[in-house]
């Protein structure tokens, strides 16, 4: 997602879909959308390099008195695939809307290696 930066303001629609801004959206159309468990209570939105980089990244740091299972069971659970929609919009399951308290009200962060979805009142 290089090159493509900045925070946007959107609502999550009543079917629970958020639309990722324009200038993102080519990283994520290949391949799918991977989204999980944020830092600091937020959705993180990865395209499926990033995903995969992000994931080695982690796993590398995992705490030597962490069992690689516990690890993979604590990582992997989080995680859903899916591909956007012809809008440019992915459904966010009710596993993470709970885990980051998500209302109708969101802000879209852009990062180098990701996309973070906060609830507006959070950020």
């Amino acid at each position: 997602m290089s090159e493509a930066w900045g925070g946007f303001s959107v609502k999550l629609d009543d079917k629970h879909r958020v639309i990722v801004p324009p200038k993102a959206r080519p990283a994520l159309e290949i391949g799918g959308t991977y989204l999980t468990r944020g830092q600091d209570r937020c959705i993180a939105l990865f395209s499926r390099p990033q995903f995969d980089e992000y994931r080695e990244k982690i796993r590398l740091s995992v705490p030597a008195d962490m069992p690689a299972v516990a690890f993979d069971r604590l990582f992997f659970n989080s995680v859903v695939t899916q591909d956007m929609d012809k809008q440019g919009r992915v459904t966010i399951p009710l596993k993470l809307r709970e885990y980051a308290s998500l209302d109708r009200d969101l802000m879209v962060t852009l990062l180098d290696n990701r996309i973070e979805i906060w609830d507006a009142g959070k950020w």
